[in-house]
């Protein structure tokens, strides 16, 4: 588990598949390899945003996007999460990434973009797309250099090493 003590707000939560993984987790990390060309070492599932209160996250996970405690039993033993922190991110660019997120709570997960790659609905989001839409909104290219802008995947924050610090 995290050290929740070391969250700020804005933080990017990225989850790493292990071998007590579930398969959804599984299949996610072999899309991204076989699909969408992703290095070998793809290895995350999920992306999450830290909110403002840091015993919250916010998320896009199956059916809606949805705030989500840390201590919820789905980031039990089976998770490992890693920390990253936007390089020089300002208050003002926390707070308006912060805002769009928030205003994207209750929409749908985008099925269709996560299984085609190209197709994306309005007002539905899936995780590491609704991550990266909310940094663009503050004037960030977070995951920095990413060549698909519809669907940015899990991995493409993991390999991003200069707009992102990993904390832990």
């Amino acid at each position: 588990m995290i050290n929740k003590k070391l969250l700020k707000p804005c933080d990017i939560l990225l989850f790493r598949t292990t071998h007590r993984s579930s398969l959804q987790d599984r299949l996610i990390v072999w899309g991204q390899k076989t699909l969408y060309h992703i290095p070998s070492q793809a290895r995350y599932c999920h992306v999450a945003l830290v909110d403002k209160d840091t015993d919250l996250v916010l998320e896009a996970k199956w059916p809606k996007i949805k705030i989500s405690t840390l201590e919820a039993d789905t980031y039990k033993q089976r998770d490992q999460i890693e920390v990253y922190r936007v390089r020089g991110i300002t208050d003002e660019q926390i707070e308006t990434t912060l805002n769009w997120a928030h205003s994207h709570v209750g929409e749908y997960y985008d099925v269709l973009l996560l299984l085609t790659g190209w197709v994306d609905m309005k007002h539905s989001e899936i995780c590491s797309t609704y991550v990266s839409k909310s940094f663009k909104e503050a004037g960030l290219d977070i995951p920095y250099g990413s060549k698909n802008k519809t669907m940015i995947l899990p991995d493409n924050f993991g390999l991003d090493t200069i707009g992102l610090d990993r904390i832990m």
